[in-house]
Formats: C-alpha cells, sequence, structure tokens
C-alpha cells in the first residue's frame, strides 16, 4: 500500500470519528442547556370596560372581532398600542390601560377576548 492509500485509509478513520462524536452528541442534550420555559396563562381580557371605568384603550370599538379569525384584526397605525396574543402562549406581565389586548385560541386561531391590557 502506498501514500494515497494510506491518506484514504486516515481520512475514512477521521471522517468515521467525526461522525461517531456527532452522533453521541446528538443523543443527549448539552449540560449547559437552560431548563425549558414555563408557559405562565394569559390573563382574559375583558371585552367591556368595568362600570365607573373608562375605556382607554378603545378596545370595546374591536368586540366585533370575538369569534372572527386572527387574520381579520386591523392593523393599527401604532403598533405599540395593540398586542395580539394566543390563550396558550407566553405573553410579557407589562399591563397598560391604554393598549389594546387581543386574545385568541392557538388551535383555532379564532379571537377569544379583546380588552384592555
Amino acid at each position: 500500500m502506498g501514500k494515497e492509500g494510506v491518506k484514504r485509509d486516515l481520512s475514512w478513520m477521521a471522517l468515521a470519528l467525526v461522525l461517531t462524536a456527532l452522533a453521541a452528541c446528538a443523543k443527549r442534550p448539552p449540560q449547559w442547556a437552560a431548563p425549558a420555559p414555563t408557559i405562565a396563562p394569559v390573563t382574559v381580557a375583558k371585552a367591556a370596560p368595568e362600570p365607573g371605568k373608562p375605556d382607554l384603550c378603545n378596545a370595546q370599538s374591536l368586540t366585533y372581532l370575538i369569534g372572527r379569525p386572527r387574520i381579520e384584526i386591523p392593523i393599527p397605525v401604532d403598533p405599540s398600542t395593540r398586542q395580539v396574543v394566543c390563550t396558550t402562549c407566553i405573553a410579557p406581565d407589562d399591563q397598560s390601560d391604554t393598549r389594546q389586548r387581543i386574545l385568541f385560541d392557538a388551535e383555532t386561531s379564532l379571537i377569544t377576548a379583546v380588552g384592555c391590557g
């Protein structure tokens, strides 16, 4: 066997070693991986303001969306004034009485609630 044969054999051995190492890594998660985030339930926004409390986010104007597909949500001029969240998704904890919050079901994509939050 000449130099070419030895080089070929070493190349195949190196490839086999790399593939073995990759297969071993793929079978177990890395030890430094962060734990999976917990999903907190989203608080259901009210469709109408509480009696005596003003509708600061104008959610009442969007109540017609309840029961419709989320693709029918109109795009606002200022996106920071509206939050669209699925009912089983992780949502930010910050609440704002002047921001509209539209909740939809993740499986059906139907809007379930509209309110401020």
